[in-house]
């Protein structure tokens, strides 16, 4: 039997408006310490279809631990994406779960190959990337296939709040 896509979860993600305050607030109910992610260079980034050649929204985002998998914090601060598009249709709430995948071009070649609409796909320099597919239609949550570049996981983040 074939390793299911969803094997290996890495995280649940909510958009938030402030993300100092969300902080604050999942560290008093014991969760983190939060982080922020390392950086990576997008080498190409299509969001709902088309190919986005100007980079130009910005999000802040933490990642704390919550047992086992992580909880990302994302709040969009400009430029249109699909986490401004959420928080301003639906508000703050989950946005996505994640899950590490081997091969992220396998994947978007299987998941549209079903019909499944892609909302986000990114590539890395360096290899590796993500895709956002719209599992929303059934249930209402996103689900992200992530591949991180080699090495991306053992990378140390740095500390946000402790």
């Amino acid at each position: 039997m074939a390793k299911s896509t969803f094997a290996n979860p890495n995280h649940m993600a909510i958009v938030v408006r402030d993300i100092d305050k969300s902080i604050d607030y999942y560290q008093s109910l014991g969760m983190g310490p939060f982080k922020t992610p390392p950086p990576v260079n997008i080498k190409k980034r299509t969001e709902s279809g088309k190919v986005d050649t100007s980079g130009a929204y910005k999000i802040k985002e933490a990642v704390g631990d919550m047992g086992p998998i992580r909880l990302q914090l994302i709040q969009p601060v400009e430029g249109k994406s699909i986490y401004r598009e959420f928080l301003d249709s639906k508000g703050e709430g989950v946005h996505h779960y994640a899950f590490i995948v081997d091969d992220i071009e396998k994947e978007e070649c299987e998941f549209t190959g079903k019909g499944v609409e892609i909302l986000s796909s990114v590539r890395l320099e360096g290899g590796g990337g993500h895709i956002i597919i719209n599992t929303a239609v059934m249930g209402g949550i996103l689900i992200e296939l992530m591949q991180p570049p080699a090495g991306w996981l053992k990378k140390s983040a740095d500390t946000v709040r402790e």
